[in-house]
């Protein structure tokens, strides 16, 4: 090879290097530590709150094993911040995850928008069920139902339940968030009665920024009402005479109260 070849050839060689060591690994390799990662416009939480909650959750970890790809590592980081910022009242939250080629760094970059805090509940296609008493139980702390170990320390401090819908806390609009409230809210619905209601839920934002908790109502199916009592162990007195002293008539409409 001439001379002359040779130095046109040489910043060539060296430009296609350049390009190759700049561009996305295929691979996560080193990049996968989330302490390198680096975080901008986060101005709610810090980037060490992100990086904790990150540190959490099995799909980053998982995601971030240095053999495995590294275009997945991207969209999961992608994918939880978002969750996280919809989770925490962000939703309008814009998510870019980025390698930079002259750093060769991992950046996320985050556009947070507006925060949105819980407001009114709205039910639609409801025509028999008390919304003011759905509206109370989904929005005030419930007794705690579930067996507890320790019954003593129940019994002198009640436990309750976290309200479904904490009014004018950050309300949250995460995929699948209100899918995992399913059970909680059917049962708000069951202590009133409606123990085979068919519905959707779901967090809405509106201008003023407040949320709407919007529970669409698509069947109340039948009302529990009371059919007949059994009276078992009774020796002293007659079953007519409980049931006349416990004055639940047949026909009675069955809820908590």
């Amino acid at each position: 090879m001439s001379p002359s070849i040779r130095l046109l050839l040489g910043p060539f060689v060296l430009l296609l290097t350049a390009i190759a060591a700049a561009a996305p690994p295929e691979t996560v390799g080193e990049f996968g530590d989330l302490d390198v990662v680096q975080f901008i416009g986060n101005d709610t939480f810090s980037s060490k709150q992100i990086r904790t909650a990150l540190g959490l959750n099995l799909d980053v970890l998982l995601a971030g094993h240095p053999t495995a790809p590294f275009g997945e590592l991207v969209q999961i980081l992608d994918q939880k911040v978002t969750d996280g910022y919809r989770h925490q009242g962000f939703a309008d939250v814009d998510v870019t995850v980025r390698f930079d080629e002259q750093r060769s760094v991992v950046i996320v970059a985050i556009a947070e928008g507006r925060r949105y805090l819980a407001g009114k509940v709205e039910v639609t296609g409801a025509s028999t069920i008390p919304i003011d008493r759905l509206t109370s139980r989904i929005t005030s702390p419930q007794p705690d139902t579930s067996d507890s170990s320790d019954s003593e320390s129940a019994v002198i401090l009640p436990r309750t339940q976290k309200p479904i819908w904490s009014v004018g806390k950050p309300a949250s609009f995460a995929n699948g968030h209100w899918q995992s409230q399913h059970e909680s809210l059917q049962k708000a619905l069951q202590s009133l009665g409606y123990f085979d209601a068919a519905f959707d839920v779901a967090a809405r934002a509106d201008a003023d920024g407040s949320a709407v908790l919007v529970i669409s109502i698509h069947d109340e199916g039948p009302r529990a009402t009371l059919g007949e009592v059994e009276i078992v162990g009774n020796q002293k007195n007659s079953a007519e005479d409980v049931i006349r002293f416990l004055d639940v008539p047949v026909g009675t409409i069955l809820d908590a109260d």
